[in-house]
């Protein structure tokens, strides 16, 4: 029983064991459920929602559910007043007061078309709600936006702006070296003007001035290529 037991135990936890020269540790993993908000970052989910589930798409979702649940609620009313006259139908036959022939085939003849435009009404909304995805897209240009050449900045020129900017700690600044050095930046990397101005210039009509040029750099570009 004690041999089985440890094999159970065994089974639900993982032990490694580290030797060391003086003394063992022992390291329990426990096997537990991923921490989802840890592995996946929600700005990447938030991005893909916002891809395949626009206003427009919701708002056809919304209409097909209505419009299921209106051919259903109206399907099973059906149903009622069908087994309704199928009763009085019968009490009509055996009073012989009407002929099972004709009512029967009014009936089914009711029945055929209500469900035959319940189908049609179905997969012409269908078609309608993947109509809009089908549609051609075709890139005519592009254009990328390209800084001054006097906003350009070496590794070393960031490495010595960084250092006698007099605003950061040792550690800092060898930790900008290891990300300058380690990064793929080569010595033709732009920076703003407000950021390599002495002293810096960080304010909010600094920002709202690089985000102008970026954007309007690009569109410029991007209208003088297309005309």
């Amino acid at each position: 029983m004690a041999s089985s037991s440890s094999i159970e135990m065994e089974k639900e936890r993982l032990t490694a064991e580290v030797a060391f020269k003086d003394s063992s540790v022992v390291i329990r993993i426990k096997r537990s459920l991923p921490d989802f908000l840890q592995t996946v970052k929600l700005k990447y989910v938030k991005l893909g929602y916002m891809c395949t589930c626009d206003n427009i798409t919701l708002f056809r979702y919304v209409v097909l559910l209505f419009l299921i649940i209106a051919i259903t609620l109206h399907l099973s009313g059906v149903l009622v007043l069908v087994h309704l006259h199928h009763y009085e139908l019968n009490k009509l036959v055996s009073l012989g007061a009407w002929t099972t022939s004709s009512s029967y085939d009014e009936l089914n003849l009711s029945m055929i078309g209500l469900t035959s435009s319940a189908i049609v009404s179905f997969f012409s909304f269908l078609y309608w709600l993947n109509k809009g995805h089908n549609k051609p897209i075709y890139l005519v240009d592009f254009a990328c936006y390209k800084p001054l050449d006097e906003q350009k900045i070496s590794v070393d020129g960031f490495v010595d702006m960084t250092q006698n900017n007099g605003a950061f700690l040792d550690d800092t600044i060898e930790f900008q070296k290891r990300i300058s050095t380690r990064s793929g930046l080569g010595d033709e990397t732009y920076l703003p003007s407000g950021i390599t101005a002495k002293p810096p210039r960080l304010s909010m009509r600094e920002a709202r001035a690089e985000a102008e040029a970026v954007m309007f750099g690009a569109l410029d570009s991007l209208f003088a290529k297309t005309g």
